[in-house]
């Protein structure tokens, strides 16, 4: 047995470490089906401009990214990605959405679309809070 340690794991080297643990949690949470998801926006010349990006993992949306052109913000352009996500998430059978987001990043965007937060961690990675939110999508 060999302990090996990189600072640049390969993507297969990730997806074997996945594939291990997920054939661990599989007599706990069976084969809980995954949907990679994403909204965006291109601009006249093909241009992405803005866009939203996630995974349904079972009934819960996962936002991992969600960006606006600079030029674009404050237009109601992030909102209407996150609503068409989440409503994407819905029709697929998602119920609950969770997102993590820098302080300096969007907080106060995603509270004013519903989101509570449910955990903060201070001083991560070094001098910001990094915020959890959640979100129930289906009542």
């Amino acid at each position: 047995m060999e302990l090996v340690t990189t600072e640049n794991p390969t993507a297969e080297l990730i997806k074997e470490i996945r594939a291990g643990l997920k054939i661990h949690n599989r007599p706990y949470i069976g084969d809980v089906k995954e949907t990679p998801l994403a909204v965006y926006v291109k601009d006249e010349s093909g241009t992405t401009i803005a866009g939203v990006s996630g995974d349904l993992w079972g009934v819960w949306l996962s936002i991992k990214y969600l960006w606006v052109s600079p030029e674009l913000t404050k237009q109601g352009l992030g909102s209407k990605l996150i609503k068409t996500i989440e409503g994407n998430a819905i029709n697929l059978g998602g119920k609950y959405a969770n997102v993590e987001t820098f302080s300096f990043q969007a907080k106060d965007f995603y509270l004013k679309n519903g989101y509570e937060i449910k955990m903060t961690f201070e001083k991560f990675p070094v001098e910001t809070q990094l915020h959890y939110l959640t979100k129930t999508l289906v009542p």
